[in-house]
């Protein structure tokens, strides 16, 4: 039965990707809504664009339904292809007119906003919550509250073409001084040395406020930022000037990276736009690519920072009819089937503490994996916070391509702390 299940899961969504690739603006499709016997529906919607993450959640639906045949989990794929509302705006206007799904997926600013409305319903007491690793529950807290769970973790950092750096007789930076030595050998050998884009050039930024986490006195460094008594960019200073370096130095061509867009990074990359490109761990399959790579941290303070995230944040609507059924079902992404589907999946880090020994490691991000143990990481948003960090960065760190000094973005980033803060009081 169980195999049966998931063929037909399987063909469901087959075809829930093959209309969501044709459909226009709006598009929608249920691919596993079926009708045999009366049973309570639990209703889950999610983007429709990642064919692995498709394949994790039909394994932890194929555990849930044979847990719990009295529910059926119905999956709606939504297409957020050229032209289509992101998913942000479509979870906006459901949750305005009340039709919003049981359970979905949202991004830091939606939890934010709406976990703070109290429109996300409380998963602390949940055995998915209780799975946690201490990262991604700290990850998925907001006001002493866990009001999403993940399918996985993931890294931002730095891919690296390790065909031209030996090419170049050169080795992974370790830290800042190491990585603008590579830049500067990079370019006298007449190689662009990063891919810059739109949005990620703040990564920069958001490894030199690894500082806050990694100087013994986060709490109260956290509650002197939250009153103003401390302005943001005392920590994000430095990361503002190296941004403004790296552009004056040519490391980075500011104007052509202000054009480029992050999803973009194997088309960079394989075009030789750069030897090296900030993004996610998983954005790539090194697999299909025509050089060997290697993913690294960020240069930081304390050499190379992994900032780290939740990949694929669920959550429950508080408003919704079946809260308990949601927490069970949440309950099978940590699940051994789930993870044996994502474990072909390059970048991914464990999530729950029940799959951390099953999940494999790839030598391709071994400073990852040493970060990790040194604890030289952090995540890329804070919700202690009063401001949201990590989507404002991008709108700030974003014109210092097109001419914007690190001073005037530094000053940016403390209006913005202010505005919040002044709006908590």
């Amino acid at each position: 039965m169980k195999k049966k299940r998931l063929t037909l899961l399987s063909l469901a969504l087959a075809l829930c990707l093959s209309l969501s690739a044709c459909a226009g603006k709006d598009a929608r499709v249920v691919s596993n809504a079926g009708a045999e016997e009366k049973k309570t529906e639990i209703s889950l919607l999610t983007t429709a664009n990642n064919t692995t993450a498709y394949n994790a959640l039909n394994s932890a639906i194929a555990v849930f339904e044979d847990r719990r045949p009295d529910v059926r989990v119905v999956f709606e794929g939504y297409n957020t292809g050229e032209g289509s509302k992101n998913l942000s705006q479509v979870i906006d206007e459901r949750i305005a007119s009340g039709q919003i799904n049981d359970m979905t997926t949202m991004d830091v600013v939606n939890i934010f906003r709406y976990g703070g409305a109290g429109k996300i319903a409380d998963l602390t007491d949940s055995e998915a919550a209780r799975d946690l690793t201490p990262l991604a529950r700290q990850d998925s807290t907001v006001d002493g509250k866990v009001l999403s769970v993940p399918l996985s973790m993931v890294s931002f950092g730095t891919w690296v073409n390790m065909d031209v750096m030996k090419e170049c007789g050169l080795e992974l930076p370790g830290n800042w001084e190491e990585f603008v030595h590579c830049c500067a050998v990079l370019k006298e050998k007449g190689y662009q040395p990063i891919a810059g884009t739109a949005d990620l050039t703040k990564l920069f930024v958001v490894a030199v406020m690894g500082d806050i986490y990694m100087d013994g006195d986060t709490d109260a460094i956290i509650a002197r930022l939250n009153t103003g008594e401390e302005k943001i960019s005392k920590y994000a200073r430095t990361g503002f000037e190296r941004v403004e370096y790296l552009i004056n130095q040519g490391y980075i061509d500011g104007p052509a990276s202000a054009l480029r867009k992050p999803k973009d990074i194997k088309e960079h990359m394989e075009k030789g736009e750069g030897v090296f490109e900030m993004h996610a761990s998983n954005l790539l399959n090194p697999e299909e690519l025509s050089f060997e790579v290697a993913f690294i941290g960020v240069p930081g303070t304390h050499g190379m920072v992994s900032p780290m995230a939740c990949d694929r944040r669920f959550v429950v609507m508080a408003d919704g009819g079946n809260v308990e059924a949601c927490k069970d079902f949440l309950s099978c992404l940590g699940s051994g089937e789930t993870l044996e589907t994502l474990s072909g999946t390059f970048g991914l880090l464990p999530a729950y503490r029940s799959s951390e020994k099953s999940m494999k490691k790839d030598d391709r991000m071994a400073q990852v994996y040493d970060n990790i143990e040194a604890d030289r990481i952090m995540l890329i948003q804070d919700y202690n916070l009063v401001f949201e960090q990590w989507s404002s960065l991008a709108g700030i760190v974003d014109p210092m391509l097109t001419g914007a000094s690190a001073e005037s973005q530094c000053a940016a980033f403390d209006a913005l702390q202010m505005e919040a803060v002044n709006g908590s009081k």
